[in-house]
């Protein structure tokens, strides 16, 4: 893998605020809160066509406490809308 792609990756990967692997998360839960590019699209036309990418020495943000939890996770867990 060429360093654009983990670049793009590891943008992409802060803008959905998770510290699982992007590309193992669900598109469609996360596709109203992201800008759409060639990454995005790879993440959701995967998928679709059956094919599961893995990435080797993919980047993840780490939790810093033992209690601490992605903000993303908490909107999603709450179902925000947009402007909440």
């Amino acid at each position: 893998m060429n360093s654009s792609f983990y670049l793009s990756l590891s943008h992409l990967q802060v803008c959905i605020g998770s510290a699982l692997p992007v590309l193992s998360l669900q598109f469609t839960k996360y596709q109203k809160w992201i800008d759409l590019d060639w990454v995005t699209s790879i993440w959701w036309f995967t998928p679709i066509m059956g094919l599961q990418l893995e990435v080797e020495n993919q980047w993840v943000p780490k939790l810093a406490r033992t209690s601490d939890r992605m903000i993303m996770d908490v909107v999603l867990d709450y179902n925000f809308t947009l402007l909440q």
